[in-house]
């Protein structure tokens, strides 16, 4: 009894949804559709990462051209392009240390169509040096990869005569305030890396930001301004060609590309470490399964040569990972940029 109830009730439910489909289906028939819908919403998720993406995606960065996060990104885009089919435009929305950009990504629908490429500055240092920002790092952005890091460079014009971290410090200390210093911008890991060294050798170089690494480098290079914390992809050209001079870089250890170049803590700073990382973000509420699919094509272009010899080109290096280890350095960098 029970089981012929239960077959008219299945058979009822079978002939209502072939009814409002539309598709005047016998009961073998319906039994297969049946089926099929069970089987087609238990693949619907996979499918939507399958088709991503379905259009172009842009991908917006704080800093102008030339800067260590837009090379970064430029040497992602084209292999996302190869090999998801779709265009990866890079957008740079500079300014206001970072947060023009952060906004643009929050104010963008979060489907996945756009992404942010940010750094320690916006997410670890910003809630700390301004009085008010309009986003939780913690809370309003969802990471996907770990890109790249890189160091920063302690620079000098070539005519200024700094040859070395040494001289800089003892020409600042026999006249506080005549020295300054560029940075990419108010907030920046290059402005808090120029600050520690002010405080830690009792010195005072004054500061001026630049709206990027990129133009705060092309002073430094024009002799518009002696000093500069740069991003070693900004000041390695330069020093390359003997218009700037690399005084110290602020990694803990000698970088690769200029093994002579001291560290700040050999230099007279000991424990003085200051580095800069470059992540993809995207708004909460975008489909995990477009944070999987980032993930793992931005992973496989990190492995490959050509990508791997264009960041070396920058004195940068591979990060890579999972969203949870992007996560981690947000909360260990927040943590640390805190205390200092």
């Amino acid at each position: 009894m029970h089981q012929h109830k239960a077959f008219h009730l299945t058979r009822s439910l079978i002939v209502f949804l072939g009814a409002r489909l539309g598709l005047g289906l016998g009961l073998g028939l319906g039994l297969g559709l049946g089926l099929g819908l069970g089987l087609g919403l238990g693949a619907a998720l996979p499918l939507q990462a399958q088709s991503y993406p379905s259009k172009p995606v842009r991908i917006i960065v704080g800093v102008p051209p030339g800067g260590f996060t837009d090379s970064v990104a430029r040497f992602i885009t084209p292999k996302l392009v190869e090999t998801l089919g779709q265009q990866f435009t890079v957008e740079n929305r500079t300014g206001a240390s970072g947060i023009i950009a952060v906004e643009a990504a929050m104010k963008s629908t979060n489907d996945g169509y756009t992404l942010l490429m940010s750094t320690n500055a916006e997410m670890a240092v910003n809630p700390h040096v301004l009085a008010k920002i309009p986003y939780d790092p913690l809370r309003d952005f969802v990471p996907i990869v770990p890109v790249a890091f890189g160091a920063l460079v302690v620079a000098a014009n070539s005519a200024a005569g700094i040859n070395t971290l040494e001289e800089l410090i003892s020409n600042a200390r026999a006249k506080p305030g005549a020295l300054s210093y560029a940075s990419a911008g108010n907030g920046t890991v290059n402005h808090l890396a120029g600050e520690w060294l002010n405080s830690a050798a009792k010195i005072s170089i004054v500061h001026v930001p630049y709206k990027g690494g990129g133009p705060a480098a092309s002073d430094v290079v024009g002799g518009q301004i002696p000093l500069g914390v740069l991003a070693a992809a900004a000041a390695l050209p330069h020093m390359k060609s003997g218009r700037v001079k690399g005084l110290a870089v602020t990694s803990a250890r000698r970088l690769s590309f200029a093994p002579n170049l001291p560290t700040v803590a050999e230099s007279g700073i000991p424990g003085y470490e200051v580095t800069l990382w470059a992540g993809f973000f995207a708004q909460p509420g975008v489909p995990r399964e477009v944070v999987s699919r980032i993930n793992a094509e931005v992973n496989r272009a990190l492995k490959l040569a050509d990508v791997r010899e264009r960041l070396s080109g920058i004195a940068a290096e591979v990060l890579g990972g999972t969203p949870e280890d992007l996560s981690a350095l947000v909360k260990t960098d927040f943590e640390r940029y805190g205390r200092i």
